[in-house]
């Protein structure tokens, strides 16, 4: 589907603006604006080709017109994006030299550094050598006294971990000890409750045999229930003697 010419008077429009808003910004970045320019360059042959094709319209010589002018101004804004990309490119080249040189003068100052501590060094040792000490040998004697203080502090924790060590292994030897005593204690209850139940168990023999000896085997339940029914009988009406014979 072709463009109608209103779209392509409309994306005219719209291309010269950003040509117009992106010419401020070209020496600052080049590059971007190049994209910017190769949009609309793919663009120009599209619009063309739809223009073309509505050449009986009433606006096909205004919109011709309004697209030589975007034309003119692509070609403008390409040659002012290639001056300034060559201006960039000089000063890039120009920067290498001294930046050559600052490398130069960081090296040259490394060496520098490195002749000012050999002259420290070699300075140092001939103090040494006439007997006078300086603050390197203060520093030496407080790392000294450091390492010092730290094997201290080191032979101070071990003892105190053998310490408890030791506690440890004695609270474990009483533990098991108490441990041992509980066990024993238990297996003696354990012994006495099974000598109770065969005491009980023998007594009960014991009784059964007596019970089924002397009544000769007439003793049964059922006998046992009449006598407590004649007992609480017998319990009644001594209660009610008890309540009603004082009355009389």
């Amino acid at each position: 589907m072709s463009l109608s010419p209103s779209a392509v008077l409309l994306i005219v429009e719209r291309h010269k603006q950003d040509l117009e808003s992106s010419s401020s910004s070209i020496a600052a970045d080049p590059f971007l604006q190049t994209i910017t320019l190769q949009r609309i360059q793919n663009d120009l042959p599209h619009l063309l080709r739809a223009l073309n094709a509505n050449k009986g319209n009433k606006q096909h010589d205004s919109i011709q017109a309004q697209l030589n002018s975007l034309s003119a101004l692509v070609d403008e804004q390409d040659y002012k994006i290639q001056k300034a990309i060559e201006r960039q490119n000089a000063q890039k080249q120009s920067k290498l030299p001294q930046q050559a040189l600052s490398v130069n003068q960081s090296s040259s100052d490394l060496t520098t550094n490195d002749n000012t501590e050999e002259d420290y060094a070699s300075l140092r040792k001939r103090l040494l050598a006439d007997g006078t000490s300086t603050s390197l040998d203060d520093q030496n004697k407080s790392a000294d006294q450091m390492n010092e203080y730290h094997e201290t502090f080191q032979e101070d924790i071990i003892k105190d971990l053998s310490g408890l060590a030791s506690a440890l292994k004695n609270s474990a030897f009483a533990f098991s000890s108490k441990v041992t005593d509980d066990t024993k204690v238990l297996n003696e209850t354990s012994e006495n409750m099974m000598k109770s139940l065969s005491l009980m168990q023998t007594v009960g023999t014991n009784l059964n045999g007596y019970l089924n000896e002397k009544s000769g085997g007439k003793i049964s339940i059922f006998f046992l229930i009449k006598m407590m029914i004649l007992i609480v009988v017998v319990f009644f009406i001594a209660l009610v003697l008890i309540n009603f014979l004082p009355k009389m």
